[in-house]
């Protein structure tokens, strides 16, 4: 049970073997940006020093800022601290009781913490959309693209971007703005939501979408 230690990895670059079904525009107008589960407990077990993790801690940063300057509203999913067994359902089988409480650890990591403007949905499954608002939100912004980033991308990542598809919602997933388990998992939910389900982009596609992608970061 529990996440465990997680290895390295180089971020998979997007090539032929990714090969995308949907040729959806990336529209601002119509979109929402989900900061998927970014944090301290699920960032921990990569260390400190992680390339993956400072590579998409970075690339959501240029995210984020781009997504200010388009209007394009901010969401992010957390996990509650101390849950109980009966609010873990099936997850207490696989991944034990989950966050801590007490301790922290159910804290945006501090680099991207979410600004009085964004929205915090909580969430207690895989799926971002199950037993919260994310679809209210949306709908309510008449929105209809959902761009994701986060953590894990085989999981929750994928959960979610299957959920937005099945409700006629245009996932678009930031090839490195997501983290994994390896690089073989990592690779393998892109090339599911390239096939299946969304739109995998990398971030300078992305951001480069308006305006040249010029982003002021100061």
């Amino acid at each position: 049970m529990g996440i465990g230690n997680i290895k390295d990895y180089n971020m998979p670059i997007l090539d032929n073997d990714m090969v995308n079904k949907a040729n959806w525009a990336i529209e601002p107008q119509n979109a929402i940006l989900l900061i998927h589960d970014m944090q301290q407990y699920f960032i921990e077990p990569y260390g400190r020093e992680s390339l993956v993790i400072n590579t998409i801690i970075a690339n959501i940063k240029k995210i984020k800022l781009w997504c200010k300057k388009c209007g394009i509203p901010v969401v992010y999913s957390a996990q509650p601290a101390g849950q109980t067994a009966e609010q873990r359902g099936l997850l207490l089988e696989r991944w034990g009781m989950g966050i801590p409480a007490n301790m922290g650890k159910e804290n945006i990591v501090p680099e991207l913490s979410p600004q009085k403007e964004d929205i915090v949905i909580q969430k207690r499954r895989y799926n971002a959309f199950e037993k919260t608002n994310l679809e209210t939100l949306i709908r309510e912004n008449e929105k209809n693209q959902l761009i994701i980033c986060g953590v894990y991308g085989h999981i929750g990542c994928l959960a979610t971007a299957l959920c937005a598809y099945t409700k006629d919602i245009k996932p678009i997933v930031v090839s490195d703005g997501v983290a994994d388990f390896s690089y073989e998992k990592h690779v393998a939910a892109l090339q599911h939501i390239g096939d299946v389900c969304g739109l995998v982009v990398d971030t300078n596609r992305l951001i480069g979408v308006m305006d040249g992608g010029d982003v002021d970061e100061t």
